[in-house]
C-alpha cells in the first residue's frame, strides 16, 4: 500500500518535473536616475528551440507582456542546430521593438562572427560589442545598454569592449549590461553599471525546489552559484535567465527547471515625503 501511494505521488510530481512549457518570472529595480519606468525583457540561450509555428507561442507571450525593448544575452543561436526557429523570432522581434543582442559561446563557435552580426544589424537589431547604447523611456529620460561578445572571441577582446562599453560612460544614466557569463559577475559588479543581464547557465539544468538553485551549469561546475534569479554585489545587480532551450545537448530534460522569459521592470524611486 505504501509502495503504491509513493508511485502514485511519483506519477503525479512527474510532469511538473519535466514540464518545458514557458514560464515568466518577474524583477522589479527601483532607481533615482530615471523619472519614468522602463521595461525590459531578457531573452537567452535558445539554441534555436522552436515555440510554436514561426515563433508564435514564444511572440504572443512577449506581446502580451508588452516590453519596452527586448535584451538578448547570446546562445540563441547554436552551430549544430537549424537557425530558422531564432532567425524567425529575430526578424518578428525587430520590427515591433528595439532589441539588444550579444554574443555568446555558441555564437563564437559558428565562426563568422562578423557575419552573424552583419545579419543581426540587417535586421535592424542592435549589437552590442562595446557599443554604448540609449533606450528611451515613454515619458521622458531613459537608460544605457551595453555589452561585449563573449570571452571565448578573445579575453582581451572582451575586457577592451567591456572598458569601452562602461568604463568611459560619464552620462550618469542608469546602465544595464548584457554579457553571456554570469559567472564573471564579480568582474562586473567591479564596472560602473547598475544592472547585470547573463544567460548561459540554463538553470543549472535539474534542479530541487526550496534546496538546490541548480546542479550543474557550463563554466561553474557542480552546484552552481549564479544558476538562475537575483544576485547582488557592490550595488550592483544582476539577473541571470533560466534560458529557452528546452533540452541541452546530448539530450539532457530540465528538472524542476521550465524555459523562461524574464520580465525586468525599472522603476523611479518614489519621492520621499
Amino acid at each position: 500500500m505504501i509502495g503504491l501511494l509513493a508511485l502514485t505521488g511519483l506519477g503525479a510530481l512527474l510532469p511538473a518535473a519535466l514540464y518545458s512549457g514557458l514560464t515568466v518570472r518577474e524583477y522589479a529595480f527601483f532607481t533615482a536616475k530615471l523619472e519614468s519606468p522602463v521595461r525590459l525583457m531578457l531573452l537567452s540561450d535558445l539554441h534555436g528551440c522552436v515555440y510554436g509555428e514561426n515563433q508564435s507561442g514564444l511572440l504572443g507571450k512577449i506581446e502580451r507582456l508588452a516590453p519596452d525593448a527586448v535584451a538578448m544575452a547570446g546562445d540563441m543561436l547554436d552551430e549544430r542546430l537549424p537557425a530558422a526557429g531564432t532567425t524567425a523570432l529575430l526578424s518578428a522581434l525587430s520590427k515591433k521593438y528595439p532589441c539588444y543582442y550579444v554574443m555568446g559561446n555558441h555564437e563564437v563557435r559558428k565562426g563568422s562572427l562578423e557575419k552573424t552580426k552583419e545579419k543581426l544589424t540587417q535586421t535592424k537589431i542592435t549589437v552590442l560589442d562595446g557599443k554604448r547604447a540609449y533606450l528611451k523611456a515613454k515619458s521622458g529620460g531613459g537608460i544605457a545598454i551595453c555589452g561585449a561578445d563573449d570571452p571565448l572571441a578573445g579575453k582581451k577582446r572582451f575586457m577592451r569592449q567591456l572598458q569601452s562599453a562602461l568604463q568611459s560612460q560619464s552620462d550618469g544614466l542608469y546602465t544595464v549590461l548584457i554579457s553571456h557569463r554570469p559567472e564573471l559577475f564579480r568582474l562586473y559588479a567591479k564596472m560602473r553599471c547598475d544592472l547585470v543581464l547573463a544567460g548561459h547557465s540554463h538553470g543549472g539544468q535539474w534542479r530541487v525546489p526550496f534546496l538546490i538553485n541548480g546542479v550543474f551549469a557550463p563554466h561553474q561546475g557542480l552546484l552552481p552559484k549564479y544558476a538562475g534569479g537575483v544576485y547582488g554585489e557592490n550595488g550592483v545587480n544582476m539577473v541571470v535567465s533560466r534560458g529557452l532551450v528546452r533540452m541541452s545537448a546530448p539530450p539532457i530534460p530540465r528538472i524542476f527547471n521550465p524555459p523562461e522569459l524574464v520580465v525586468i521592470d525599472i522603476l523611479p524611486e518614489a519621492a520621499p515625503l
